[in-house]
């Protein structure tokens, strides 16, 4: 049930803030923005379905991803 809550508490957050306010029409990089912030979304789903841990390292790295898109220091 911890690892179904979590992985959908990401999709929530993309879906509901990163897509829906950070993601903006205007960026140059606009489909491939859309394109990593899917994946995460599609990797969070396999994780929440599947107990391997090959599906947890895959949304590791898919929200690793997205990093380069929100810097700490802005």
């Amino acid at each position: 049930m911890n690892k179904e809550k979590h992985a959908q508490n990401i999709i929530s957050t993309i879906c509901d803030y990163f897509l829906t306010q950070r993601v903006k029409p205007d960026h140059k990089d606009y489909s491939e923005r859309l394109k990593k912030h899917h994946a995460a979304i599609i990797a969070a789903m396999k994780a929440k379905q599947h107990s391997d841990i090959k599906y947890a390292i895959d949304l590791k790295e898919s929200i690793e991803v997205l990093y380069s898109y929100y810097p700490a220091d802005k």
